[in-house]
């Protein structure tokens, strides 16, 4: 049988490595490490399960924050609308402005609604 070197060491040929060895203990821990390899992924793809119900929960939040900030931003749109209403002179172009972009805010405030309906 042939001999080959790993590292400064000199081992006989593949087939007559002994048990008890340096080189057949590496080889036992890499053909583990594939093992756990698989049982990594696997513990992978159950963490990232887990984590999934706290995604949507986060999404819900997320869609009430921007429902909220467009509830905001409509009633801030009729105090300008109340406010340009108030000035003498009248500024027609203001309160059409700002009806227009209420309208908008409203429009948006009814999808994002009936999002949440259907979603959550």
């Amino acid at each position: 049988m042939g001999h080959f070197i790993w590292g400064d060491m000199d081992y006989p040929g593949k087939y007559d490595i002994p048990k008890d060895s340096k080189l057949k203990q590496l080889i036992n821990r890499i053909m583990a490490s594939k093992k756990y390899e698989a049982l990594l992924k696997l513990g992978k793809d159950a963490i990232e399960a887990i984590k999934i119900p706290f995604e949507v929960r986060k999404a819900e939040k997320d869609l009430e924050k921007e429902i909220i900030n467009l509830e905001q931003a409509i009633a801030e749109q009729d105090l300008k609308i109340q406010e340009a209403k108030g000035t003498k002179p009248l500024n027609l172009r203001a309160i059409l402005d700002s009806i227009d972009e209420k309208d908008l805010k409203e429009r948006d405030l009814k999808l994002a609604q009936e999002l949440q309906k259907e979603l959550f």
